[in-house]
């Protein structure tokens, strides 16, 4: 009896929460910088034909991914992988990843594009969250042959509208990038979703 009750909960939970998660995303991007920080080449399924953009406050190359709509109810699962290899083995070299996303205060001005620059750095504060420390710091160890990495992220607070690659270095090339964002209700939602199926299931 107790195993029918834990597979009808099961059922119950899967037919609640289901309407209320977005389906996964998944984009891929991809970029060479060489020993100046200058782009060679790249590209993605960004926003804007897969444009990277330089913030020069804070010196980080910048994709940006569109989302689901901004929602402070719910919260952001984020998976992500890359090769990567020197550019030119004559040269030392550098790089740097991490997650960025646009805060509600953004998605508030009904913008209908992600927080690009020009921004100033009170405005690229304000607008742009970013994921601290870096998923991983490379200085002077790539070599040519392509090494493989694979990251995740959460971001609690609320589900953003946009999400973003930003990598920060030089003399490097990243390829075959990948980007999974999925919007998931709160914990606390599924709590109370189990919570009240438990209950029903007690009183039949």
């Amino acid at each position: 009896m107790r195993c029918a009750c834990a597979g009808t909960l099961a059922v119950v939970l899967a037919l609640v929460a289901a309407p209320a998660m977005a389906q996964p995303v998944q984009d891929d991007y991809y970029i060479s910088v060489n020993w100046d920080e200058q782009i060679v080449a790249g590209g993605g399924s960004g926003y804007n034909g897969g444009e990277w953009y330089w913030y020069e406050n804070t010196t980080w190359w910048n994709q940006w991914f569109y989302n689901d709509p901004y929602d402070p109810d719910r919260w952001k699962v984020i998976d992500l992988g890359f090769d990567i290899r020197v550019l030119d083995p004559t040269q030392d070299s550098y790089f740097e990843i991490v997650v960025n996303w646009s805060t509600g205060w953004w998605s508030d001005l009904g913008n209908d594009y992600p927080p690009t620059p020009p921004l100033t750095p009170a405005e690229e504060e304000d607008f742009i969250g970013r994921s601290d420390p870096p998923f991983i710091q490379l200085y002077d160890t790539l070599g040519e042959t392509v090494e493989h990495y694979d990251f995740h992220y959460d971001i609690w607070d609320f589900n953003p509208e946009w999400v973003s690659i930003d990598v920060w270095g030089w003399n490097f090339e990243l390829t075959d990038g990948y980007i999974w964002h999925e919007c998931i209700p709160e914990p606390t939602a599924l709590s109370l979703i189990a919570l009240g199926g438990l209950a029903l299931l007690r009183r039949r």
